[in-house]
């Protein structure tokens, strides 16, 4: 994604300054604001891409929540910080 908007960060520089908030991610990397929607755009495509693995003992953690969930008969749900276009529901 940074290749695409002529900027030269790898994984170090994109682990430095990483934030869940990606317009903050785009100031430190020096991004002007005019392209931030390219920048979005670019993330989008590149996130849709993407498949990442659970991380150990994921799977265990969801299987208990999902059994204490049914045993409650109450709804709920998982959410992230992510803004609604970039929330999938399931």
């Amino acid at each position: 994604m940074f290749k695409e908007l002529e900027i030269s960060w790898g994984i170090e520089e994109l682990e430095k300054n990483y934030s869940p908030n990606w317009y903050e991610v785009y100031r430190a990397a020096g991004l002007p604001r005019r392209r931030w929607a390219d920048a979005d755009r670019a993330w989008r495509a590149h996130y849709a891409k993407h498949r990442p693995k659970l991380i150990a003992g994921a799977r265990r953690v969801l299987a208990i929540w999902a059994a204490l969930i049914l045993l409650a008969s109450s709804p709920a749900a998982i959410a992230t910080a992510s803004p609604a276009n970039c929330v999938s529901f399931v």
